[in-house]
């Protein structure tokens, strides 16, 4: 080789990695001639392109060896992170000054998100004239996705048509036809008799045959007016088909206003009815043979249960002749029980055809309550038998 010029040899086109290549070191100083195999040289240049991140933070250090004396713009960088990023973050090659890392995300110049770079993840950079270091390789906390839109597919809208139409079958009645060209695919309801399209009136038809009378409903259908009407028979429907009900209810409402209808219990359905039962007694107020006097408490009772005080009444079984009116009162715990008292005109052996009439002041009559009879006046001294009755209903 000593004899040729480096331009006189041969070209080696598929060099092994154990070529030899000739190196000179120190070129500078005093220069030697060094020996190197492909392999070994790809080694080196290997070491200069990566380094670990020697930080701890995610403002990332690296230190390539052999040193770069400056960052080059579109070169690859590239080094190992110890931590992930939070967030905005940058690496400083050999001292060169740090630089922002930045990912193509809506622009090249954006910055990192959370986890973007992970820990043991190697980084590839690539230097812009920006001054930042833009990231080549994938975000740490990307997806993995597959999509395709419509424009990737050749003859997209055919293939969906041609898949979509061959799935659509006809079966019993339904009819289908695929137009190709149009990529229409038509669906037809047929007459099961004639095979042509179903009309409204075979539709009505076939409904009003399905509908079959039973034991409690009657279908009438009026082909005319294409209607079916179905109505309950009378008498037909059993307790059995009716809601199942508590022991001791029965059927009615208890809740106010028109609704539907309720399970009253006993206590509920006798609060309904108690304030509409009559209830009536009558109290002797004295023998049927000795002459009545005026005077209070002529008899004492207790009310056996509350009421609603309607009407009261009086009667003697021997009417006076003449004299004052004969007037009666009734008391509840010693208060009078009426603003205008009973009378018995004179010749009258009842109330009832009395000028004036008894009205009822005090109409609620509590349970246990003492009740007495008083014979405010009476007149020429023969009337004897007197009975107060008391009328209403149950409180």
């Amino acid at each position: 080789m000593a004899d040729k010029k480096i331009t006189d040899l041969t070209a080696d086109t598929s060099p092994t990695s154990d070529d030899l290549i000739v190196t000179v070191t120190d070129p500078g100083g005093t220069p030697a001639s060094r020996k190197v195999t492909l392999a070994n040289l790809w080694k080196a240049i290997q070491t200069w392109v990566f380094a670990e991140d020697a930080g701890s933070t995610d403002t990332y250090t690296a230190t390539l060896s052999p040193a770069p004396a400056a960052y080059v713009n579109g070169q690859h960088y590239r080094f190992k992170a110890n931590t992930a990023n939070t967030g905005a973050c940058t690496i400083n090659f050999n001292g060169l000054g740090a630089k922002t890392i930045k990912k193509a995300a809506g622009g090249i110049t954006t910055d990192l998100s959370d986890n973007d770079i992970r820990a043991g993840q190697w980084v590839d950079l690539v230097y812009d004239s920006n001054g930042n270091m833009q990231m080549q390789s994938q975000l740490g906390n990307a997806t993995a996705s597959h999509s395709h839109t419509s424009s990737d597919i050749t003859d997209f809208a055919e293939a969906v048509e041609d898949e979509i139409g061959s799935k659509v079958v006809a079966g019993t009645g339904i009819s289908v036809s695929y137009n190709d060209g149009t990529g229409e695919t038509t669906v037809t309801n047929t007459s099961p008799d004639t095979g042509s399209p179903l009309a409204t009136e075979d539709v009505q038809d076939i409904v009003g045959a399905m509908l079959t009378d039973s034991s409690t409903i009657d279908f009438s259908y009026n082909d005319g007016a294409g209607t079916e009407t179905a109505s309950v028979i009378d008498d037909s429907i059993t307790n059995t088909k009716l809601a199942n009900m508590a022991n001791a209810t029965v059927k009615g409402r208890n809740t106010a206003g028109t609704g539907d209808p309720e399970d009253v219990t006993m206590a509920q359905l006798w609060a309904l009815i108690k304030t509409q039962v009559l209830v009536e007694f009558c109290i002797a107020a004295s023998d049927e043979t000795t002459a009545l006097s005026a005077g209070t408490s002529k008899v004492t009772f207790r009310m056996p249960h509350a009421m609603t005080v309607t009407a009261v009444r009086a009667s003697l079984s021997t009417a006076q002749t003449s004299g004052s009116i004969f007037t009666v009162d009734i008391n509840e715990g010693g208060t009078t029980i009426l603003s205008t008292k009973l009378t018995i005109d004179n010749a009258e052996k009842t109330s009832t055809t009395a000028a004036t009439g008894a009205v009822i002041s005090d109409s609620s009559l509590a349970d246990d309550a003492e009740i007495t009879i008083d014979i405010d006046q009476i007149g020429d001294g023969t009337a004897k038998g007197l009975k107060v009755y008391v009328i209403g209903t149950r409180a």
